[in-house]
């Protein structure tokens, strides 16, 4: 989630650089070398303006589909896709993605980012290792890293994972043994876990007892000022 890619995931990511810059870090960003999602914000652009950006090569379902279809305009809105019968090929499709990427269809960047991420690393020489989640896969290449390189690691999940009544619920049973795996080991190897809410703060540290307190921690989301430095307020006449 990083432009030109829009969305509330990238906004938040925008917004921390942003701040942290004025904070007096040197934000250097990782990202996906290809973009195969569908939402896009070109003016998020401006707000990352100047800061390092290194890409991994970020093969998915996508990437390799995107391989042998013909170039055509992409459609930002894929609302009209509920209106279509789903075929044998989507079926096919949905059923690799359900049984077969694991933890999520991002699962072949792992080696990718690792690799480009140590070597970053040895270069930038950073204070700080900053992973935000989802997307689930970067949990298992947070616990390479993390293992592979002795800088503090920072782990933000957006969403809760495990034990949330999102897809996890649905997953099949030995899916949901090896995604709750990951997650485990993923906490275990960080130095801070970061969520949203208390309630998922109290999540973590049930979930994970071994661990101590001080280790998890919450930052509400919240809003950029800034945006609305020009909004006046309406006047309501009754």
């Amino acid at each position: 989630y990083y432009p030109p890619l829009g969305g509330p995931g990238t906004i938040k990511i925008v917004k921390h650089l942003k701040y942290m810059k004025e904070s007096e870090w040197s934000p250097v960003v990782l990202t996906q070398r290809y973009n195969t999602f569908y939402v896009f914000d070109e003016t998020l652009n401006n707000e990352v303006a100047g800061i390092p950006r290194y890409t991994f090569f970020s093969p998915d379902i996508g990437y390799f589909l995107n391989l042998f279809k013909k170039k055509k305009e992409l459609k930002v809105d894929r609302r009209w896709l509920a209106e279509r019968p789903v075929g044998l090929g989507q079926k096919v499709q949905n059923f690799i993605w359900r049984h077969l990427l694991i933890p999520d269809g991002k699962i072949l960047w792992v080696p990718f980012i690792v690799a480009a991420a140590l070597k970053i690393a040895r270069k930038e020489k950073p204070e700080m290792i900053y992973v935000r989640l989802p997307v689930w896969s970067l949990a298992l290449a947070t616990v390479f890293i993390a293992k592979l390189s002795s800088i503090p690691v920072v782990l933000d999940f957006d969403d809760e994972w495990v034990d949330s009544m999102g897809d996890y619920f649905n997953h099949p049973w030995l899916r949901k043994k090896l995604e709750a795996l990951i997650e485990r080991k993923a906490v275990e190897s960080v130095d801070k876990v970061l969520c949203t809410t208390p309630g998922a703060n109290e999540n973590f540290k049930r979930r994970y007892p071994s661990q101590p307190d001080d280790k998890f921690d919450f930052i509400t989301m919240g809003f950029d000022p800034d945006d609305f430095a020009d909004v006046k307020p309406a006047r309501i006449v009754e």
